[in-house]
């Protein structure tokens, strides 16, 4: 696997990113981002402490492999980047750029991916889901389409709509 990354300067801390099932709202372009395999946070404590920052100011302290690229749901037109699974690691950066998000690999940011140690990221809290009888009786009398059910199954599992497949059997 190669080690490209895409890393983020973030005043969020690791138990806010792990709750949240990945780094958001960030202004880039999904399809990037999606191509990267490893998504690197490295702490920014500049701005407000609003994020519950964890770690030394721009020390890399979270490594997580990109599981998919969704839309923020708290930022409209910026993108939650998915982790499933992550490394806990603690390297300085020294290197500054204008931007909090970067295109790069793990080795440039002098990280080996071999010492790499990946942990599961603990289960999201998923809202509660709906009682049938409430889906029905919200459904459009046509029922529902294949692509608008393949899009919800895949926001409510937090993966790719290309990972969905259904199967109809007559």
């Amino acid at each position: 696997m190669d080690d490209s990354a895409i890393a983020v300067f973030t005043n969020r801390g690791r138990e806010r990113l792990l709750s949240e099932g990945g780094s958001q709202a960030w202004a880039l372009d999904p399809a990037h981002a999606a191509r990267c395999n490893y998504v690197v946070c490295i702490q920014n404590r500049v701005s407000r402490e609003w994020g519950e920052p964890t770690h030394d100011h721009r020390h890399a302290f979270l490594v997580g492999k990109v599981a998919g690229v969704s839309p923020s749901k708290e930022a409209p037109g910026r993108f939650l980047i998915r982790f499933e699974q992550y490394a806990d690691i603690n390297v300085p950066i020294e290197e500054k750029w204008r931007n909090p998000v970067r295109y790069t690999s793990l080795g440039a940011l002098g990280i080996n991916a071999a010492a790499l140690s990946f942990k599961r990221a603990r289960a999201r809290t998923r809202e509660r889901l709906a009682d049938p009888e409430e889906v029905l009786a919200a459904a459009p009398k046509r029922g529902l389409d294949i692509v608008n059910a393949k899009k919800a199954l895949a926001e409510f599992y937090g993966v790719p709509v290309d990972a969905i497949e259904i199967v109809i059997r007559g």
